[in-house]
């Protein structure tokens, strides 16, 4: 019996090859109907609740969340919702619902691919960095827009966009060591306050992004975009040393979706890729980085002569190291 004959709830019509994925051939509504519901279908029958898939929410589903054309990423995503639900409506987290809706897309599937690939629109402007995150609950990765500006102030950080305590503890850290950094390097940032912005609208936490965030704050004080297609992902110390981070296999798959040219991830995970690509190549150039320093030397290649003018500028002239006697420097 097809999924729209059935007297199991499914609505008929469940393909819509009208719409467009991102693959660019039709949508695969079709494959929907014919393949996926009826293993859903059987689910069912063993009592377990599946609630329904609207024709229109499939059509989203697809257009947002299938990279390429076929079965595999139309059984993927359908299943993630399914199991998704079943597990909250099991710990008590929601009621049972007769059938599946936008903001259930958004619960269990994050946001769409289509969502990424727009995010890099602001590749390149001084300020904005391209972090990297994951879903743990999902096992999805994706882009995560950093913006930075700098305002005259008193030496603030304003930070906003949805994020938890330990976001904002490591946007601290990382708002330390630039002053810090800064200063050694001759560049005054004590009057100046800091805004950092996450824009993308979902909630974000976790360490991860510090050493973005440590970027994105060099750009903007800086007053220099940070090198187009390369994201990065990395916790950062308060003397300015790279923390390894977990998810690397979905960021990684993440930053290729996105069209990423690079990747920057800290030394302490190249273990990491070398167990999942056994070649060490994933598909898309990675460098390892130890030290923000190091970063910003791959970011920023413009940084050091755009550093020496801005000291002239602002007659600020770096003191002479004391000669001690020993010939050492």
């Amino acid at each position: 019996m097809r999924p729209s004959e059935s007297s199991d709830g499914f609505p008929a019509g469940h393909g819509n090859k009208q719409n467009k994925g991102l693959h660019g051939e039709e949508a695969d509504g079709g494959i929907a109907e014919d393949y996926v519901l009826p293993k859903l279908m059987d689910l069912m029958r063993k009592g377990v609740s599946v609630p329904l898939f609207p024709k229109k929410l499939i059509g989203q589903m697809v257009c947002g969340y299938c990279l390429t054309p076929g079965v595999r990423d139309v059984e993927e995503n359908m299943t993630r919702m399914v199991f998704g639900y079943q597990s909250d409506v099991l710990q008590g987290k929601r009621a049972a619902e007769h059938e599946f809706t936008v903001y259930d897309i958004l619960r269990y599937l994050g946001p769409s691919v289509q969502s990424v690939l727009r995010r890099i629109d602001g590749d390149g402007c001084v300020g904005f960095v391209n972090a990297l995150c994951v879903f743990d609950a999902l096992d999805f990765g994706s882009l995560l827009s950093v913006e930075a500006v700098r305002m005259p102030g008193s030496g603030k950080l304003v930070l906003t966009g949805g994020i938890g305590d330990s976001m904002k503890e490591s946007a601290f850290v990382a708002f330390s060591y630039m002053r810090m950094y800064l200063k050694s390097k001759g560049v005054q940032a004590d009057g100046s306050d800091c805004h950092v912005n996450f824009p993308d609208g979902y909630r974000k936490d976790g360490g991860s992004a510090g050493l973005a965030i440590a970027c994105a704050m060099y750009s903007c004080f800086m007053d220099i975009p940070a090198k187009k297609g390369i994201a990065l992902t990395g916790g950062i110390s308060l003397m300015g040393f790279v923390i390894r981070v977990g998810g690397i296999r979905q960021k990684i798959q993440a930053a290729v979706n996105a069209g990423m040219k690079q990747i920057i991830l800290p030394e302490g995970n190249k273990g990491d890729v070398l167990s999942v690509w056994k070649d060490g190549d994933p598909g898309i150039k990675v460098v390892y980085v130890s030290s923000a320093e190091e970063l910003f030397g791959t970011m920023f290649p413009q940084g050091k002569a755009h550093a020496r003018q801005t000291m002239v500028d602002r007659r600020i002239v770096p003191k002479p190291l004391r000669d001690t006697g020993d010939g050492g420097t």
